[in-house]
């Protein structure tokens, strides 16, 4: 079936850029121009592309370090807590000790019977204790003066 003109067609195919004049100018001209756009277009998205490569590579390095970061801030964190709970349990075993030599009745006697025999020396043996020190004392004034 033939295509009917309908009216003001040929004002409604120039509008629309379907008229013949159009479409021949596209076709002579087109093949540059879409040659030009292709090219444009290639090199706009090349440039695009090496910025967004540069950008994406630049957020993957600050990720990275960050990364290295919070590894390295939470094996101090770890560090840090893993020392407190080491020196608060020796902590408690030195009070423990503590507790246990003012409360154990071996122990202080153990003490007391050791401090009484400190305190406890004889005439005898003080004397005894005396002579050796000064025969000691003897001994060294004299291999100084020869």
């Amino acid at each position: 079936m033939p295509e009917v003109a309908t009216p003001n067609q040929a004002e409604r195919e120039f509008e629309t850029g379907t008229d013949e004049s159009f479409k021949n100018t596209s076709a002579t001209a087109g093949a540059a121009h879409s040659e030009n756009q292709r090219v444009t277009f290639a090199n706009i998205k090349r440039t695009y592309d090496v910025y967004q490569d540069l950008d994406i590579q630049a957020a993957r390095q600050a990720l990275t370090e960050q990364t290295r970061l919070n590894q390295i801030a939470s094996q101090a964190l770890q560090n840090a807590v893993e020392t407190a709970n080491l020196v608060s349990k020796q902590a408690v075993r030195h009070g423990d000790i503590a507790i246990d030599g003012q409360w154990n009745p071996i122990q202080a006697g153990a003490g007391d019977s050791l401090t009484a025999r400190a305190v406890s020396i004889d005439d005898a043996s003080l004397k005894a204790i005396g002579s050796v020190v000064a025969a000691a004392v003897a001994n060294a004034l004299a291999e100084k003066k020869g």
